[in-house]
């Protein structure tokens, strides 16, 4: 999937939450999406998911434009916020199940799959436990196995490193997101974390106040930084 931004805005009672981004994501990319606090990173990925609207602009799936109405792209997709819902009266495994039912998704085999997701990310002992138990991690890895098995064209996640899962489930993701990539699939996700970005993603896209201030790969952006070797020393220039 082509993902393209053309000016793309998005307001809030008349203040910018991100404006005028122009941008292209090509198919099999791991894309960092990074700012200080306010600088547009999650409205970005909630307008990339349609849970809110662009005001002005548009965004493009393979030339197609993304709307509310267009099914047939959302179901390309899937968008993991930074809080997940647990739904009440379920389990874990009750949690899982309605997602894919969401996406008409139970191709055979899918238990066994789900069983060695819950195994990988050491989840099992949980998996018939209310999601009014649930910690915030436990949350986020049921969501995150439901992401891999479904394994969308396109995933976003918001904040999955600030997230409360474990080192063994965040080990989990870090090698699905990238055995994805490999596939053609394209992986979006915030986060504060510089290391991460510079250690994990192929392709950096940085928002300052609302702006699209650099984007590419990681050289790409020392190059385009009067010489600055780490992503900490390109925000302390911001």
């Amino acid at each position: 999937m082509r993902i393209q931004f053309e000016s793309a805005t998005k307001r809030y009672w008349g203040n910018a939450a991100f404006e005028s981004i122009n941008l292209v994501i090509e198919p099999g990319s791991l894309v960092a999406v990074l700012g200080v606090n306010g600088a547009g990173k999650s409205t970005l990925l909630r307008c990339l998911a349609t849970e809110v609207m662009l005001s002005q602009g548009r965004i493009l799936f393979d030339g197609e434009e993304l709307r509310r109405d267009r099914m047939e792209l959302r179901r390309r997709l899937h968008w993991i916020p930074d809080c997940p819902i647990g739904f009440q009266n379920m389990d874990m495994l009750a949690q899982i199940a309605v997602t894919l039912d969401a996406y008409a998704f139970l191709p055979d085999g899918i238990e066994e799959q789900i069983y060695d997701l819950l195994q990988e990310f050491s989840s099992v002992e949980c998996e018939y436990q209310p999601t009014s138990q649930l910690s915030r991690g436990q949350l986020f890895k049921a969501a995150m196995v439901a992401m891999i098995a479904l394994d969308r064209e396109l995933w976003l996640i918001d904040e999955p490193f600030a997230s409360g899962v474990d080192p063994l489930g965040m080990k989990a993701f870090k090698n699905h997101a990238r055995a994805t990539t490999h596939r053609g699939n394209t992986v979006i996700f915030t986060t504060q974390i510089l290391e991460i970005a510079e250690t994990f993603a192929d392709y950096i896209v940085v928002l300052n106040r609302g702006q699209l201030v650099a984007h590419g790969t990681i050289d790409a952006i020392r190059e385009a930084s009067s010489g600055e070797k780490t992503l900490q020393g390109f925000f302390e220039q911001l």
